[in-house]
């Protein structure tokens, strides 16, 4: 646990020293210094909201932003900075007394000095949480800190803000105001999507802040593009059969859709099929078309019908329509590469080749 602390806060420590706005005249105590600072009020910012990991949260639009990676996160307001991060600790929970005294000797070592001034426990949104108040020096420079730790699924989530001691501002009200702000990402229910139309999930989804990609039932494919070009009314007429979130901290989720009509059409077709197979099952079907194929090439007939198949549909109810590869041989023993079409009606036992077509 302590690497990973040590090596993240070592990096806010570098960063923060490019924030530095050199030396200033500082009142000559702390409680005279306090009395000075000029206090950022929440209410006098714009707000953004960003999210890590499951949580969102809101910080001021006018803070710099230096994203270092999906888990790690800077903001810099004058004097300042704010590190957001994630780190993935499985098994571990903040509340524990001994990952605390973990944490806080994380901190101690990180810095050229650590002064705890007060820590307690706490929670954020019914999550143990460790809160602590510090002055910390690095290269140096004294800065005070504000840190809340809190457990997050498979790992910690830390924000800190550190102000330069000799600074003039103080942001503990936008500070606070940040860390009120963290919330769970609220997640959809993928359920609840399933058999609503088009129409009614992307409302849904919008109202959610979600967006979504489509993937078409029938041909697997990305129907995305394509189904940006349809009116609110026309998607009335697509519903949704499954719904997956792909990417829970962009909030996009991947819908398969299909239309009502092709949906009839499909259970129709099954229908035929299913009626067509109790009267005659498929391999029977193939047996039959590539024995009839060695009556027509006597030199050599091999329907690939597991491995290069084409086709295996029922036209009605008392016929299949197969096709696949075949290689064909003649007397010579030269070998040709074809496809084979047959209709094939009749039963299990006595299947009947109907239709015969071979080319290339």
């Amino acid at each position: 646990m302590k690497k990973i602390i040590i090596a993240a806060l070592l990096i806010a420590a570098i960063s923060l020293v490019t924030t530095a706005c050199g030396d200033k005249e500082e009142p000559t105590n702390k409680e005279e210094k306090k009395k000075a600072a000029i206090n950022i009020s929440s209410d006098s910012l714009n707000y953004t909201t960003k999210n890590i990991q499951e949580f969102s949260y809101e910080v001021p639009e006018n803070w710099r932003e230096t994203p270092s990676t999906d888990t790690l996160t800077y903001f810099y307001p004058e004097d300042a900075m704010l590190m957001i991060q994630f780190n993935e600790m499985k098994g571990i929970s903040i509340g524990d007394k001994n990952s605390q005294a973990q944490w806080s000797a994380g901190l101690a070592q990180a810095f050229e000095s650590f002064e705890l001034i007060e820590s307690s426990d706490s929670t954020i949104l019914d999550r143990n949480a460790f809160v602590q108040n510090a002055t910390l020096k690095t290269e140096g420079v004294l800065y005070n800190a504000a840190l809340t730790t809190f457990d997050s699924n498979g790992g910690i989530i830390t924000f800190m803000l550190a102000t330069l001691d000799s600074s003039d501002y103080s942001y503990d009200d936008v500070y606070n105001y940040i860390v009120a702000s963290i919330k769970e990402i609220e997640d959809v229910n993928t359920e609840e999507l399933v058999n609503m139309t088009l129409t009614d999930a992307i409302n849904t989804l919008t109202e959610l802040g979600y967006t979504a990609t489509y993937l078409h039932a029938d041909s697997g494919l990305d129907f995305t593009d394509e189904l940006s070009a349809y009116t609110p009314e026309e998607l009335t007429k697509w519903i949704v059969l499954s719904a997956d979130v792909i990417d829970i901290k962009n909030k996009i989720v991947q819908l398969t859709i299909n239309t009502y009509e092709n949906i009839a059409a499909n259970e129709s077709a099954q229908a035929v099929q299913n009626t067509l197979i109790a009267k005659l099952e498929p391999n029977s079907a193939w047996e039959a078309v590539e024995a009839y194929g060695e009556t027509q090439y006597p030199y050599g007939f091999e329907l690939h019908w597991m491995m290069g198949q084409l086709a295996e549909e029922a036209k009605d109810e008392n016929t299949w329509f197969l096709k696949a590869t075949a290689t064909i041989t003649n007397e010579y023993g030269a070998e040709l590469e074809t496809v084979c079409e047959a209709d094939v009606k009749g039963t299990t036992v006595s299947p009947e080749v109907t239709n015969f077509y071979v080319y290339q």
